[in-house]
């Protein structure tokens, strides 16, 4: 996929947009909107400008190679998709590592589109918890999809369930707000 077929993807999915909702919303036809997100047509720069914003997003580029909570949420989707709850896991630590690479501006740039869901609440849940604690560790600010209720768990989730009682003094606030239960040390890749 291809890079503008996956940034309209993931701003109508992070809007909770069907095709024909966006379709209507940009005055296309479903059809054209469904070829431009599979890659199969590239709809040049000014459509595609068009085409996000009428989801309520637009288009910026950033000084960065990390990825974007929204890439890393749709790379966990399609691994979830496909069985790889390893290479799931995998890719929340790589966030957490992108995350913590990068200057504040860009930590909050990369962090700001809402993520579309990944197909399992815990995940969900784990992302939101992690760009929490990864904005407000530097006092910055955090983008209001993270506080989504849906975001919340009911069941907490125990990573390590081998883990004692210490686990819960060793999760930082924001996993604890989200029902996510890890030890502050393993949020990013020693």
């Amino acid at each position: 996929m291809g890079t503008a077929a996956r940034l309209l993807r993931q701003a109508r999915r992070g809007r909770s947009l069907t095709q024909r909702e966006l379709a209507v919303r940009a005055g296309v036809r479903q059809p054209a909107l469904a070829s431009a997100e599979s890659g199969a047509h590239d709809p040049g720069s000014d459509r595609l400008a068009d085409l996000v914003a009428a989801t309520g997003h637009r288009l910026a580029v950033l000084p960065t190679r990390a990825h974007t909570v929204a890439d890393v949420a749709d790379a966990i989707y399609e691994a979830l998709r496909t069985g790889e709850r390893e290479r799931a896991f995998r890719l929340l630590v790589q966030l957490g590592d992108e995350l913590a690479a990068e200057t504040g501006p860009v930590r909050v740039a990369i962090a700001v589109t809402p993520p579309a869901p990944v197909g399992d609440i815990r995940y969900d849940a784990y992302i939101a918890a992690l760009v929490e604690h990864a904005l407000t560790t530097d006092r910055l600010p955090v983008p209001d999809w993270v506080r989504d209720p849906g975001r919340v768990l009911e069941q907490p989730w125990r990573i390590d369930r081998t883990a004692g009682p210490e686990l819960e003094a060793a999760t930082p606030a924001a996993f604890r707000r989200h029902g996510v239960f890890v030890d502050a040390g393993d949020l990013v890749s020693a």
